[in-house]
């Protein structure tokens, strides 16, 4: 199972989908392990016909990625091969094989067991159900049609009144802790129902090592199943079915579905009805839940109202307080029939994803170390470190909005108006009440002067000047080589506004400027300084901290800092300057560190332009090694790596956590090779944007990005999704400055000024009608800033913005 935290993190990600044949909601919780390892995967418009739906969660070990890469991978192989109508089990279990030897050739040493299902229309109402798994997870299909509502309603009342209430469970105990088996078997279907009580109509069988099946192929396969409890495969695996591990595949003699481990799934079909249940989850609830209370928990709490996304957290919930699972726990909530139901079709887009918070509501009572496991499950997620709360229901979506007061976060319009009475007391912008703060006005200023979203993400520059020359004097030559700007500027300081101006003229949204910190302490660019341009600017400059190598333990704590405290992003640390590869000692406390608190850790790569030695930037055996110590640090790898460009492209593609940046090079130096990589799957989501200002000239570089001839999603990732997806970075501000642009030119037109309420909440002139729907107008405009998630691609860009139009 692996190791334990002290406490566990108890926020939950949720996910609701549906159209017109399926409902679907989905909830994950990281629990007491000390990662998140679990993937899922919905598509309601899947197969040849786009009709069919696939679900699938997928539960991993020894890191997430075979998990994660079998969430995209897995229904890709199924379309091509489960369609085959001679022999559709021979079908599944092809795509299976193809998912698991597709995985094997990515290198990774991770495995995942998946549980999944395929449903597709028949019509009249009937629906064909396949579930299939591999390892421990688990399918039930039940229907609701035909069951006493009433004796389970009660069955549930006594149930949590027994949990809640019976302190019997021995929730500390070796078996809860060690996991696996079936530690609080006393505590399943405590209700004693059969499965005709809650209409069961079929579920997957879980594979584990002392199944007799299972065992009589791992010891035919020369292994052996221990006799322990829980048994386990080699005295290893506590899974006999799944995808990777190929530690346990590799008899070069034997058959894919001979070996000790098998990718084989049992698929199992049944036809079902409009209105009809499938849940997948995986073993952190089946080990502590039966079918039957599965069943009875998602039909009771859909009679009450609940939502399927509020029904899997509620599994989750009770797995985890009640029951005491110590897994990780992924639970999907299926509802075929959507239509014919007479149900919601399609779930608002603001609403599709949520994040509840869990112990995060009050990080101030977190143990130590537990807010930093939180903010790494919230990044995952694909939510911000700090998550923003509606200000009226305090529910967390993926797509919020901010007043331009900057004091209050809506999850909507509904939540903008009910809370729009009070706060317009408070609201800073409206007109009569306090004005916003020095700060907030520049922010505004430096959004709305703007030309609109121009999509350059610069991730590596320095604030530097031309004191930069004495104090990295190795860089003085490269810098005249180069015909660096900075060589004009004479003794002219840089500042903030200087280089905004500077990223406007090149069409460059945001720039992360990195401090220089060399042997002896010595800051050639300090951190303050960093933080003087983050400051001034917080929506274009993001900061990069460096640190003294020299002192691990005080960098540490620098680091913790400047992430914290003062917003910085990650952290750059330049092996030449140390003349220390990646492999030191001394690196390793940045690295933990980096870790914990989720952060980028930014190097260099290739020869050194300035004079030292370049055998540091070897992308083979430095970066590498790195990698593969600590496969949760994502390494942002800049300069290319020229001569050992194919070094670090082959890094890149072993390694999900790699990332390269084109600083210090002009775009047209790139070369083909770096360019068809770039083209290709992996190489479009992992190369970044990158000038190593003052070094290059900023618009000269973004001319020549715009005359590679890059295909448009290519160029959208190389230039903005990629940054944002591994900084965390913001939506850019231009789709705020939009909207001020839009307030203005209804001020102009007439609409909504002469109204605008004064800090009573009266208008200034106009009837109580008239003033009413004027502050409901000018409450509406308010909704203009989204709140950073994460990352957000250029699609959902687009999306925000047309949003904020339309609801104009």
């Amino acid at each position: 199972m692996g190791g334990l935290l002290s406490h566990p993190v108890t926020a939950v990600h949720l996910q609701r989908r549906a159209n017109d044949k399926f409902q679907c909601g989905v909830a994950t919780l990281q629990g007491w392990r000390i990662s998140h390892e679990d993937a899922h995967c919905i598509d309601l418009d899947w197969g040849l016909t786009h009709e069919e739906g696939f679900f699938a969660v997928l539960d991993g070990h020894t890191g997430n990625d075979a998990a994660e890469f079998g969430a995209k991978e897995l229904p890709k192989q199924l379309s091509e091969s489960a369609g085959d109508p001679e022999d559709p089990v021979q079908g599944i279990q092809a795509g299976f094989l193809a998912t698991d030897e597709a995985l094997r050739q990515s290198h990774s040493e991770a495995g995942a067991v998946v549980v999944a299902s395929i449903v597709t229309p028949l019509g009249n109402g009937k629906y064909k159900v396949r579930i299939m798994n591999a390892g421990d997870s688990r399918a039930v299909v039940f229907s609701g049609k035909h069951v006493d509502m009433a004796k389970l309603e009660k069955a549930q009342d006594d149930v949590t009144k027994q949990l809640c209430n019976d302190d019997s469970t021995e929730a500390s105990s070796d078996r809860g802790l060690l996991g696996g088996g079936d530690p609080l078997g006393s505590k399943k279907n405590l209700a004693a129902l059969s499965e005709e009580d809650v209409g069961l109509l079929a579920a997957t069988k879980d594979h584990k090592p002392d199944d007799p099946e299972e065992k009589a192929r791992i010891e035919e396969a020369g292994g052996f199943v221990s006799s322990e409890e829980p048994a386990r495969l080699c005295g290893v695996l506590a899974l006999s079915r799944g995808l990777g591990d190929f530690a346990y595949k590799d008899d070069e003699d034997l058959s894919a579905d001979k070996q000790k481990c098998i990718a084989v799934p049992d698929v199992k079909e049944v036809v079902v009805e409009a209105g009809d249940w499938v849940v997948l989850a995986c073993d952190g609830v089946f080990d502590v839940m039966s079918n039957e209370d599965v069943a009875r928990e998602v039909m009771v709490r859909a009679q009450s109202g609940q939502d399927l996304a509020e029904i899997a957290t509620e599994v989750l919930q009770r797995c985890l307080n009640l029951l005491d699972s110590k897994d990780n726990m992924t639970c999907m909530v299926i509802r075929v029939g959507t239509s014919e139901l007479g149900l919601e079709t399609e779930v608002p887009d603001e609403k599709q994803e949520e994040l509840q918070l869990g112990g995060y509501s009050d990080p101030q009572t977190l143990a130590p170390g537990m807010a930093e496991k939180y903010q790494t499950f919230f990044r995952k997620a694909g939510f911000s470190k700090n998550p923003a709360a509606c200000s009226t229901c305090s529910r967390v979506y993926r797509h919020m909005a901010q007043c331009p007061c900057k004091n209050a976060v809506y999850c909507g319009v509904t939540c903008q108006k009910k809370g729009w009475k009070d706060h317009k007391k408070v609201c800073k912008a409206v007109k009569g009440n306090v004005p916003a703060s020095p700060t907030a006005a520049t922010d505004t200023a430096s959004s709305a002067g703007r030309k609109g979203h121009h999509g350059g993400h610069n991730v590596w520059a320095q604030p530097a000047d031309s004191s930069l020359r004495h104090l990295v004097p190795e860089a003085v030559k490269l810098f005249e080589r180069s015909q660096s700007p900075m060589i004009g500027w004479g003794d002219t300081p840089l500042t903030p506004s200087r280089l905004l101006g500077m990223l406007d003229a090149a069409e460059i949204d945001q720039m992360l400027l990195s401090a220089w910190v060399r042997p002896g302490g010595i800051e050639a660019v300090s951190n303050e300084k960093v933080l003087s341009f983050t400051t001034a600017a917080p929506d274009r400059f993001f900061g990069l901290a460096a640190v003294d190598l020299d002192r691990p333990v005080e960098a540490a704590r620098l680091i913790e800092k400047a992430v914290k405290d003062d917003g910085f992003v990650g952290v750059r640390i330049m092996p030449w300057l140390w003349d220390r590869p990646p492999t030191h000692e001394t690196y390793y406390p940045i690295y933990l560190k980096c870790v914990e608190l989720g952060v980028p850790l930014c190097t260099q790569v290739g020869h050194t332009g300035p004079a030292r030695p370049s055998d540091t930037g070897r992308p083979i055996p430095y970066i590498d090694r790195v990698a593969l110590h600590f496969p949760e640090l994502r390494i942002v790898c800049g300069h290319i790596g020229h001569p050992w460009l194919h070094e670090m492209m082959s890094v890149m593609w072993k390694h999900e956590n790699i990332y390269l940046d084109t600083s210090a090079y002009l775009p047209k130096m790139y070369g083909r090779d770096l360019l068809a990589y770039m083209h290709t799957k992996s190489g479009s989501r992992k190369v970044m944007f990158g000038t190593n200002f003052p070094q290059l000239d900023l618009t000269k570089c973004m001319q020549q990005v715009h005359q590679l001839g890059l295909p448009p999603d290519v160029k959208d990732c190389f230039l903005t999704t990629n940054a944002q997806k591994v900084f965390a970075l913001p939506l850019p501000a231009a789709i705020a400055a939009a909207a001020v642009l839009l307030q203005q030119q209804q001020q102009q037109s007439g609409f909504g000024q002469p109204g605008l309420p004064s800090a009573d909440g009266a208008g200034k002139n106009g009837s109580d009608e008239e003033n009413r729907v004027v502050d409901e107008a000018f409450m509406r405009s308010l909704t203009v800033t989204p709140v950073p998630p994460g990352h957000y691609t250029e699609e959902e860009n687009n999306f925000l913005v047309d949003q904020m139009v339309k609801h104009r």
